[in-house]
């Protein structure tokens, strides 16, 4: 796969992505530009490969990312000594904006594809599991907000 460098301005800052040469498409000039939604992804994509690295680094052990069911995607799924947490990666320019982009309705679709994993992996057994969300500015900073879902 053919991977082009981009960089863009993003909250005052600039960034440089590798990204997929299918995300861009020629123009009637000539001229390359991301596709539409395509440097949001991308974005996405990087913080949650920056959490998988900040996690790691932290002592969790990474089982799945990016697990796709019929009711939605969690972005991380993790254990930490006999704990068993889905995590959803927030990032935006400030922590206070990405802890409240964190809509009812998504905290629903999260919870309920937690529950479609927990039930097709009959064979887990953990103390805790949870539901986690891992927050992440432009600043590069992170915060880690634990049971913001409950499982009953």
């Amino acid at each position: 796969m053919k991977l082009q460098t981009v960089t863009f301005r993003s909250y005052s800052t600039y960034q440089t992505l590798r990204l997929p040469s299918s995300f861009f498409r020629f123009t009637m000039n000539k001229i390359r530009r991301p596709q539409k939604g395509a440097l949001h992804f991308a974005i996405g994509y990087n913080v949650e490969l920056a959490a998988l690295r900040y996690l790691t680094t932290s002592g969790w052990q990474i089982l799945s990312h990016r697990y796709k069911t019929a009711y939605g995607e969690i972005d991380i799924i993790a254990q930490h000594n006999e704990i068993l947490v889905f995590f959803e990666v927030k990032h935006r320019k400030t922590l206070q904006d990405a802890a409240y982009s964190l809509s009812r309705r998504q905290q629903v679709r999260i919870l309920n594809a937690a529950s479609y994993i927990l039930a097709e992996h009959t064979h887990w057994h953990y103390k805790e599991v949870r539901i986690d969300a891992l927050l992440h500015n432009s600043q590069n900073q992170w915060e880690h907000l634990t049971n913001i879902v409950s499982i009953e």
